[in-house]
């Protein structure tokens, strides 16, 4: 069997890589995507009292074929004083196939993940979100996202 691994940046793949095996299935191709996100987090309290200190976390729920919901969740940053995080964050998948590459959304690549937004004291809010529906802004996808945290009951989103 034969292997061949494509390096593209910011989840764009090569055009040319599904016409490498043609119509036969002759080798398995790899694809790996770094895909940028610019995450924007507002955190408060149900006073509108800002957040300082919560956690954004990422977790694969459909991108990467043999990671997604494997890997542990990855810190993307803490909301500062204003309760308010902005953040580039990276990260690295991929998926292999045979004949045709597989287009996103897809059964294989659905392209979705979970933000997880977390401060001790208070119950966790997490949020879905699927690449195929997010803006672009300078080949990153723009994550935005409100949340306002009960001590009292779990977090709520806006």
């Amino acid at each position: 069997m034969v292997s061949l691994t494509i390096r593209p940046m910011l989840s764009q793949t090569l055009p040319f890589a599904a016409l490498l095996c043609g119509a036969s299935a002759c080798a398995t191709v790899h694809v790996d995507n770094l895909t940028g996100l610019f995450v924007k987090v507002k955190a408060t309290t149900m006073s509108d009292t800002p957040v300082e200190g919560a956690e954004v976390l990422f977790i694969d729920t459909g991108l990467d074929q043999y990671w997604k919901n494997r890997r542990p969740a990855a810190l993307i940053g803490r909301t500062d004083e204003q309760g308010v995080l902005t953040s580039e964050y990276l990260y690295r998948w991929g998926y292999s196939y045979r004949g045709r590459r597989p287009q996103m959304p897809s059964d294989k690549i659905p392209g979705t993940f979970i933000l997880v937004f977390r401060r001790d004291g208070m119950k966790e809010v997490t949020q879905s979100f699927n690449l195929g529906s997010l803006e672009r802004q300078d080949q990153h996808y723009k994550v935005e996202a409100e949340i306002v945290f009960d001590a009292e009951a779990a977090g709520t989103l806006r």
